[in-house]
């Protein structure tokens, strides 16, 4: 199988425009300097009766939640703490900074910080995060 030049470009630019926006929407997102607080309760509800609403107040923004800690899942790939509302949705929170993580118990209190990618089925995801502080 030959593969011309025109297709190999074509495919370069593609990888390369990926990788651009990918780094802007990082970059757009940490340098958001005004921070959303907000109670994991308080967020789900809003999302839960308004998908819209939510997402026009917090989605692709820095925020941050204090909740107690449903559950906790590790493996190679990721690490992520779940916090559960009482009207049946979750908060995903997908952690880059693990070093806190192990002193985290279920039932826990805990704020994380990061960025609000939206809602999918019952689940709000928060990608980019960090612990920001642990209450036993």
């Amino acid at each position: 199988m030959r593969i011309n030049k025109k297709s190999m470009l074509i495919v370069v630019i593609m990888c390369l425009m990926v990788i651009v926006f990918n780094n802007l929407y990082v970059k757009a997102a940490t340098d958001n300097e005004e921070n959303n607080i907000v109670k994991a309760e308080d967020l789900i509800k809003i999302y839960m009766e308004n998908n819209k609403s939510g997402d026009s107040i917090f989605k692709e923004k820095n925020i941050e939640i204090t909740g107690k800690v449903d559950s906790i899942n590790k493996n190679f790939y990721v690490s992520k703490v779940n916090m559960k509302g009482s009207g049946g949705g979750y908060i995903v929170f997908r952690l880059n900074d693990t070093r806190n993580l192990s002193s985290v118990k279920k039932g826990e209190v805990i704020t994380i910080k990061g960025v609000c990618t939206g809602k999918f089925g019952n689940n709000i995801y928060i990608n980019e995060s960090s612990i920001v502080e642990s209450k036993s």
